[in-house]
């Protein structure tokens, strides 16, 4: 794989993940705060944000410029 591949794959898997833990019913908001049903979903949660933000630091210091 490329490396633009895996930027990709890594941030659209945790945009995805984290739009799955919203739709299904693992997390209440109650006065403004994330409220999770058990620690697996907390986990998974941290763990769909880090895989996002790891694919934009990717693409940004790994992958290099497209500009010529």
């Amino acid at each position: 794989m490329t490396c633009d591949a895996i930027a990709l794959v890594l941030s659209t898997l945790g945009a995805v993940v984290v739009g799955a833990i919203l739709t299904f019913d693992s997390v209440t908001v109650y006065r403004g705060h994330l409220h999770f049903r058990s620690v697996g979903w907390r986990l998974a949660w941290w763990a769909a944000w880090v895989s996002f933000f790891l694919g934009i630091v990717v693409a940004v210091f790994f992958c290099g410029s497209r500009v010529s």
